[in-house]
């Protein structure tokens, strides 16, 4: 009887550690594909950009670049890395629709958008700031002032809620990002 109770715990124990190892989601489509689609901006240094012979480069690169290295020796193989150009407009959607596996990048975590994707850990802090020519002394009153913004960044809907609720009349300029 021990014998029999010692066999169906070491068979549960060992079926159990297999089970473990079988991939799901985007590591089980690298692994039957063997490539890794990342999606990048093209133009927002120095978290990703083109270098001059136009290979993607960047803090935000380099950190993606070692997550394959991972992959790989989790896979225990090569997987060929596909480097994916986004816009900020274009990047959850491509996601959404598996163009790309990973998004190589700088994007504020919010609450609307971790209910569409996963964040991995914090890997870089950022804020807001604002450049005047010299001499031209804003401190803080923006009444009638004209600002520039990337389009659709969260800077933008955080400043348009700002002023929204302090009432301050002041115009957006909303500019396309370089990438």
């Amino acid at each position: 009887m021990k014998r029999i109770l010692t066999s169906i715990l070491l068979i549960v124990f060992f079926a159990g550690a297999v089970s473990a190892q079988q991939l799901t989601g985007t590591l089980q489509q690298v692994e039957k594909t063997g490539e890794i689609k990342i999606g990048y901006r093209q133009g927002l240094p120095p978290m990703s950009f083109l270098d001059k012979d136009g290979i993607p480069i960047g803090y935000s690169v380099d950190l993606c670049k070692n997550i394959v290295k991972q992959i790989e020796k989790k896979l225990g193989k090569d997987i060929k890395t596909v480097w994916v150009p986004v816009t900020g407009g274009n990047r959850f959607k491509a996601i959404s629709d598996n163009k790309i596996d990973i998004l190589c990048g700088s994007t504020t975590k919010t609450l609307s958008r971790g209910e569409l994707v996963d964040f991995t850990q914090l890997t870089f802090v950022t804020g807001a700031s604002f450049m005047t020519l010299k001499g031209r002394n804003i401190k803080g009153n923006f009444t009638g002032k004209k600002i520039g913004v990337s389009k659709g960044s969260t800077t933008e809907a955080e400043l348009r809620k700002l002023f929204k609720e302090t009432k301050v009349d002041a115009k957006i300029v909303l500019l396309d990002s370089a990438g």
